[in-house]
């Protein structure tokens, strides 16, 4: 576990004991390179909260990046936040995740009984 620092606009930054569970980046879509772009970082605490990051990026003129994160208590908690709707981007976050932290393998998964 390394400390890790995550700043968040208009707020203080995080600071915690964990490690980046994994990271996803909308620059190139379609084969596209975007101006404008999301990167996902997702993070799980040594204590065994969720860290959800989002950098908006921009390369326009008059334009600046922002940050912001949410911190779930435990894997139910995001469970609860991505039961609805993932966008594209979420889902390949969750997919990389899942490799090192099992307990996400169903995040991605939509359950009809």
């Amino acid at each position: 576990m390394e400390k890790i620092r995550v700043h968040r606009d208009g707020m203080k930054d995080l600071v915690f004991e964990g490690e980046q569970l994994a990271s996803a980046s909308g620059r190139w879509r379609s084969g596209q390179e975007q101006t404008r772009w999301d990167v996902l970082e997702l993070y799980k605490t040594k204590s065994g909260r969720y860290v959800m990051c989002r950098i908006y990026r921009t390369c326009w003129q008059g334009e600046t990046d922002s940050h912001q994160a949410d911190v779930y208590e435990d894997v139910e908690a995001l469970r609860d936040e991505y039961k609805e709707e993932m966008s594209n981007l979420e889902y390949e976050l969750f997919a990389e995740a899942c490799e090192k932290d099992p307990t996400l393998e169903d995040i991605r998964d939509d359950v009809i009984i």
